[in-house]
């Protein structure tokens, strides 16, 4: 049965770094951790599944408490399952037996455990892989079997670290719509690197960076108004922090208008947030400003990202302060003669320009 998790969480590395983090998933739902490499995310999944000791801090699951600075349940006996980016099947048992494992270890007979077995077997499409052994099971198929047997053991709590980090994307596709009917009803917490999975699977979401949760909220909320930098580039955003200054966002010369969001009193800081498929580069030999309508400023090309519609130039400008992405289509790269180092004019509509408080 689903409970409720409620993880305050205190771990100091003799390195020096140091994760206080608190989070909260009401039973029943599924929230996304997310954040940059090293930022402790998979610590914070660690502690809540007791395989890192707390410093300060306590793991409730429910009415029990799991974890805190001075006992540790053993992860086994917590009520909790964790489900990585490697399956971990008993190679020498088919998959049928390895969903019943959970089940027969609790104490289930034998044809009983099998039979549930069998049903989650159907139930996450391997209805007809019983009696296969992981060895004749594809990567994606194998992942499959996975979740069916973490969901035999009828966990308090499902903790999932980057499950589809190791599928091809069509593989992973298929895993992450299965995993989102099945965990319908469940707690869990799902630690990734893609917006693609927070939006599917979760129903709130937390960012950890440098040891700390940064913003947390429902999903639609954090990724439409992004309180960092890296926020922003998980929801494929430009964030350009300055100074509100007459309804507008001022970084140095250059003043960006904006139709939507929230008025900022002058002289606090504000955020001016758009897409980069609103930017667009520009000819011309402006110096940096700003309409009613427009912003267009200089920049310098920093670099080029391949994206699946054309080409991310990625600029820079204002001393470093101003980088912002512009979405261009692969002949344009060309007949513009966009390169590393070349100078352009870029220009964004304020009507697309939401502007936030920092």
């Amino acid at each position: 049965m689903s409970e409720t998790l409620d993880a305050d969480v205190t771990v100091d590395y003799p390195s020096g770094f140091t994760l206080s983090a608190r989070l909260v998933a009401a039973s029943g739902t599924t929230v996304a951790v997310m954040g940059p490499s090293g930022a402790g995310k998979s610590t914070l999944l660690a502690a809540i599944a007791g395989l890192v000791a707390l410093d300060a801090g306590h793991v409730r699951l429910g009415e029990r408490t799991l974890s805190d600075g001075r006992m540790r349940i053993a992860a086994a006996r917590r009520g909790t399952v964790l489900l990585g980016q490697d399956p971990r099947l008993f190679p020498h048992l088919s998959a049928r037996e390895n969903v019943a494992f959970g089940p027969r270890a609790a104490g289930v007979a034998v044809a009983e455990a099998r039979r549930t077995a069998d049903e989650l077997l159907a139930r996450v499409g391997l209805a007809e892989a019983g009696d296969r052994r992981p060895a004749a099971l594809s990567g994606g198929q194998q992942q499959r079997v996975a979740v069916a047997r973490a969901l035999a053991a009828s966990p308090g709590l499902i903790l999932l670290d980057e499950p589809f980090t190791s599928l091809d994307p069509v593989t992973a596709s298929g895993i992450r719509t299965m995993l989102s009917a099945q965990l319908a009803d469940r707690t869990c917490i799902i630690v990734t690197h893609d917006a693609v999975d927070a939006v599917a699977l979760a129903d709130r979401v937390a960012v950890v960076e440098d040891g700390r949760i940064t913003q947390s909220g429902r999903v639609r909320d954090v990724l439409r108004a992004p309180s960092t930098a890296f926020v922003a580039s998980l929801a494929g955003l430009n964030r350009v922090v300055g100074v509100s200054a007459d309804g507008a966002c001022r970084v140095g010369d250059v003043a960006f208008a904006g139709d939507r969001g929230a008025r900022v009193p002058d002289g606090q800081s504000v955020a001016a947030v758009f897409r980069p498929a609103d930017a667009r580069i520009v000819p011309g030999n402006v110096h940096g400003s700003s309409t009613s309508r427009t912003t267009t400023w200089h920049a310098v090309v920093a670099r080029l990202e391949q994206t699946v519609g054309g080409v991310r130039v990625h600029t820079v400008a204002a001393g470093g302060s101003i980088e912002v992405a512009v979405d261009v289509a692969t002949d344009e790269l060309a007949d513009a003669g966009l390169v590393p180092g070349v100078q352009i004019v870029v220009q964004v509509p304020a009507t697309t320009v939401r502007l936030l408080p920092v």
